[in-house]
């Protein structure tokens, strides 16, 4: 049963204005008050039953000391200890946690609310969501969290974290839901997260966020590090389609259009004819793909997949990501202001295509090793450089002013010769710093700063 409050009931622990400016608290009726002890004895029931499903996640890893790799010299390895959250999702032992919190984990320990210790194994990850799957091997049935419909949740909703921020295992914090469908923060591939004013701090990433029924609405993954007060979950509906597919098959499989895409700001809209800002513009079509195959051009926008209305870019990646392979949908897309209907055939998104690394989604860029045909083609050294296919407006790498076509020649005055050379490279961008590179544009090298960015997962 949802619980409802009237607005009384609530009202008074605000301070209002009194006729004659000045500030006064209003004295509580008897009816309010019972009405916030109830809610207040829901919050604790809540906690109480969903506890012993929350657990406090500790590994222990290997990380490169920045420093050291700063100075040019073999990196020193470093033992990691680091703490997270998860949540028990299956009685047989599966747990629900950020990618973020067990990546580059060579143990990982699973305590619960009662104390018991568990080593769990990794049965899947996803990066481009920053979810993973564990698995604890228990002889009895564990406590499990209800899950809930995040396409439920509505702004102003209570929100109710658990978690164990700085290691302090089995924290509550409430609040409400102050947006839903977040995206564009740069912290994962496909974004639509739940943002909330319930506190989420560093190591209540993988912890439940739950609604007032005590169901899990979402995954609790990260925090802004500037104003405070915002936090961000991955809803779990998005979770449990994830999660089902790294369970029975180890990974996660999706849909794939074949396309570079982009916003679509006033001024592109002016330029193109289009009534509004709403679709994704195509800026280049791969060859041999499903979009070449089903006739999309370059400078269509698509306005609508399968019948459901395409705003943004992230939602057209999020639409296709989570539709099969081998699905024939339709597009509607504007070309030359016609509206015309295309239908293409899903094709399956490669499990790590060269062009997709996750440090340079963050940072906003698409790249690519250098072919011989781009060496040719931009007059540089074969083998030396990766080649700029895409930069996400409005991202750092935007901001940084790089553009579509660039060459990356050289990072902090290293040749750069690999895409793993250089996702290295935009780690330590992910981790606050500065890199020094060598753009090679329209024949002509520069060198060029890249700023860290300020706003990271927690």
């Amino acid at each position: 049963m949802r619980y409802r409050f009237p607005m009384a009931a609530i009202a008074f622990v605000f301070l209002l204005l009194s006729p004659q400016g000045g500030l006064k608290a209003e004295k509580p009726t008897s009816g309010a008050l019972e009405h916030l002890e109830s809610l207040q004895k829901v919050f604790g029931m809540i906690a109480e039953e969903t506890k012993p499903a929350v657990v406090s996640i500790k590994i222990k890893g290997a990380i490169q000391h920045p420093e050291v790799e700063s100075r040019k010299r073999p990196g020193k390895i470093f033992p990691r200890r680091s703490s997270g959250s998860g949540v028990v999702v299956d009685p047989g032992g599966y747990i629900l946690t950020n990618h973020h919190v067990v990546e580059g984990a060579d143990k990982i320990e699973v305590i619960f609310s009662d104390k018991r210790r568990y080593e769990a194994e990794v049965i899947g990850r996803d990066p481009k969501t920053d979810l993973a799957v564990l698995r604890v091997k228990n002889e009895k049935p564990l406590p499990v969290a209800k899950l809930g419909d995040s396409d439920k949740t509505a702004i102003g909703e209570w929100a109710i974290a658990i978690g164990s921020p700085f290691g302090l295992d089995q924290t509550v914090t409430v609040g409400v839901i102050s947006a839903t469908g977040r995206s564009g923060v740069g912290l994962a591939h496909y974004e639509n997260y739940i943002q909330t004013d319930a506190a989420i701090n560093p190591g209540n990433s993988g912890g439940p966020l739950l609604n007032l029924r005590g169901e899990v609405i979402g995954i609790n993954t990260a925090v802004f590090s500037r104003g405070g007060g915002i936090g961000l979950a991955i809803p779990i509906n998005m979770a449990r389609r994830i999660m089902k597919q790294l369970i029975e098959k180890g990974k996660v499989v999706r849909g794939y259009i074949g396309v570079f895409i982009q916003p679509i700001t006033p001024e592109i809209a002016e330029q193109f004819g289009l009534k509004g800002t709403e679709g994704a513009l195509i800026s280049d079509v791969m060859p041999d793909t499903p979009a070449a195959k089903g006739g999309l051009q370059r400078g269509d926008v698509i306005v609508s997949f399968d019948d459901r209305t395409v705003e943004t870019v992230n939602q057209l990646q999020r639409f296709a990501a989570d539709s099969p392979p081998g699905t024939e949908v339709a597009l509607k897309v504007i070309r030359d202001e016609t509206e015309r209907v295309l239908k293409v055939t899903l094709g399956e998104l490669p499990e790590a295509p060269p062009k997709i690394r996750q440090a340079s989604l963050k940072y906003g860029i698409t790249v690519e090793a250098l072919t011989k045909e781009l060496a040719k083609r931009h007059d540089v050294e074969p083998g030396l450089g990766i080649f700029v296919a895409g930069v996400e407006q409005g991202s750092p790498a935007d901001g940084d002013g790089l553009e579509k076509g660039d060459i990356i020649l050289e990072a902090d005055r290293a040749p750069i010769k690999s895409l793993e050379q250089f996702e290295k490279t935009l780690q330590k961008l992910v981790a606050g710093g500065d890199v020094l590179v060598l753009v090679n544009r329209n024949k002509r090298s520069r060198f060029q700063i890249l700023h860290g960015l300020k706003t990271e997962p927690k």
